[in-house]
């Protein structure tokens, strides 16, 4: 996807024959007609992806290949307090 990081990461090991797209749905449609060989996702929402895009799951198939490992992500409501930290330490900007 357009300057994600999947992209920063693969641009950054020296890959130079990527295809870019605004959307992780339209990455999947450009590997369904054949316009890409390969597109990162994230295991965890690639069936939305998928679904979206309007492909089943049996027409793609996994690689074992990990671009990147990610625990997730925490997302914090603009009305939690200012002063969230991990384990007592630095504040998380709010």
């Amino acid at each position: 996807m357009n300057g994600g990081t999947h992209e920063t990461v693969l641009r950054n090991h020296d890959f130079n024959n990527i295809q870019s797209n605004d959307s992780h749905i339209g990455c999947l449609r450009m590997l369904k007609s054949g316009r890409v060989d390969l597109t990162p996702s994230a295991a965890g929402s690639v069936s939305d992806k998928l679904r979206k895009a309007g492909i089943s799951r049996n027409q793609i198939r996994q690689t074992p290949v990990v671009l990147i490992e990610s625990e997730g992500y925490i997302a914090f409501s603009r009305n939690a307090p200012g002063r969230l930290s991990k384990n007592g330490g630095t504040p998380y900007p709010a």
